[in-house]
């Protein structure tokens, strides 16, 4: 289960203060975090496509975009 981050403008820079975090408190590396979320909003937006409702997808896809025009960590 996802909760979508909002509006994809911000999306990249709220993800990078957010995994910080997870990555302190679990020892996974920061870049494992960052390639799983991205895989992760990436299916489910695909999914939303397939299944529907078609609505949710765009704005998961949306993010995705976003975090794909970031560098790479």
């Amino acid at each position: 289960m996802t909760i979508p981050l909002g509006s994809a403008a911000c999306a990249a820079s709220a993800a990078r203060g957010t995994l910080g975090t997870p990555s302190l408190f679990t020892g996974v590396q920061h870049s494992a975090i960052w390639q799983w979320g991205f895989v992760e909003r990436l299916v489910n937006g695909l999914r939303y496509i397939e299944v529907g409702p078609e609505e949710n997808a765009v704005e998961f896809l949306a993010v995705v975009e976003a975090w794909a025009e970031v560098e790479t960590v």
